[in-house]
């Protein structure tokens, strides 16, 4: 069975949940899979692991059905192709400063006539040429999802014209990042920040786009979604982990005798 196609659940309105992935372990994606989780996004620009791990962890979330998202360095054709061959449903790229940053995204992510990405059939996307060629450039631009993600108060302001380039499917956006832009840094749960979600969202969804967002708190994670954004990428796998290791052993210790 294959995972569920993230360009048709954000056509339908559908809530997606996922994590970003540092840690190297299939068997961890694999456990993300079998949890509920709707997507992984393997995180190639803070993970210590480039395209020959991302490869092997496409391959885990696939085992599980789970919708695997590759996030690059920086906006760099050469990277983009690369993670991309590797078969992917998603590309996040960052560093999505402006229109221009933007559109130089999609030309990286899109094969001819949408784009110059590099054209390569014998690659793990293309089924390693056991598909017909012309059919693989085709389902690619079509069924590839990218989500661009939008950083500084170039980004910020420029949303509404990123989102609507063809090609993007969702921005990606970070509450830090607005609170700075907005004169508030850091105070993410300002009134001026959720106002202005708020109406990210609105425009967002008056040109038939997604907007995402980032949260590392539990209770951000159900504020944003409670607000609407259908697309969260919510914490870390080794922040879950240890969360869940410092709760286990804090409650194992109570009522221990001091002394």
């Amino acid at each position: 069975m294959a995972a569920p196609d993230l360009k048709e659940l954000l056509r339908k309105g559908e809530r997606l949940i996922g994590p970003f992935l540092q840690i190297s372990s299939p068997e961890l994606v694999e456990i993300i899979g079998h949890t509920g989780f709707d997507f992984l996004i393997i995180d190639t620009e803070h993970g210590p692991f480039g395209t020959e791990t991302a490869v092997n962890l496409v391959r885990a979330a696939r085992a599980v059905n789970l919708i695997s998202i590759i996030r690059v360095a920086r906006n760099d054709e050469s990277l983009i192709s690369k993670a991309l061959d590797t078969g992917p449903q998603g590309i996040i790229v960052p560093q999505i400063n402006s229109l221009e940053a933007a559109q130089m995204a999609v030309k990286s992510a899109k094969f001819h006539p949408q784009g110059n990405r590099g054209a390569c059939p014998f690659v793990r996307a293309a089924k390693y040429s056991s598909t017909d060629y012309v059919r693989f450039y085709e389902d690619a631009n079509r069924e590839t999802s990218l989500i661009l993600l939008i950083e500084g108060k170039g980004g910020i302001e420029s949303l509404e014209s990123i989102l609507k380039l063809p090609g993007v499917d969702v921005a990606l956006v970070g509450p830090v990042d607005l609170s700075h832009a907005l004169g508030v840094p850091g105070q993410i749960n300002h009134p001026l920040v959720e106002e202005r979600i708020q109406s990210m969202l609105e425009a967002a969804r008056g040109i038939g786009r997604s907007l995402g967002i980032f949260a590392y708190e539990l209770e951000d994670a159900k504020k944003w979604l409670k607000l609407g954004f259908q697309f969260l990428a919510y914490s870390v796998d080794a922040v879950l982990f240890t969360r869940v290791c410092q709760a286990t052993i804090k409650e194992l210790r109570k009522g221990e005798r001091k002394g």
